[in-house]
């Protein structure tokens, strides 16, 4: 039953962080991306996965992993390819930052915060070197 519960969490933060960024981006524009879009990553990916008793660094990969696959499957191109290889090794770092300050703290809203700070760093990084720095 657990593997199952699992899986329907990772659906679940899939499908409503896609939905939610999807509006935020017809909202915002691009500030979505660097703005709300990695809050709403990291609370859909930690606050059920925490509630729920699983765990949290395994969500954090296994979204990864899915977006990975959307950014091959967008773009079958040698940039979308390391870009997926990206969201594995980012969002797996995020889940590690996460647990070790939740771990260390005791508190999950400062993880998730800390988490989303780096997020929203990482997020405004890859777009400055994307377009060249004018961002």
């Amino acid at each position: 039953m657990s593997n199952i519960i699992f899986i329907a969490d990772i659906v679940f933060a899939v499908a409503a962080t896609l939905f939610i960024n999807k509006c935020m981006l017809k909202l915002m524009g691009s500030d979505a991306s660097i703005w709300t879009g990695p809050i709403t990553e990291e609370c859909m990916k930690t606050l059920p996965a925490f509630l729920l008793g699983l765990s949290v660094l395994s969500v954090h990969v296994c979204f990864g992993i899915v977006e990975a696959m959307y950014e091959v499957w967008q773009s079958h191109s040698r940039q979308a390819a390391m870009a997926g290889v990206l969201a594995i090794v980012t969002h797996a770092a995020f889940g590690v930052i996460t647990v070790w300050i939740y771990r260390f703290s005791g508190e999950i809203i400062l993880a998730l915060i800390s988490a989303a700070l780096l997020h929203m760093a990482w997020n405004r990084a890859i777009l400055y070197f994307s377009i060249g720095g004018s961002a």
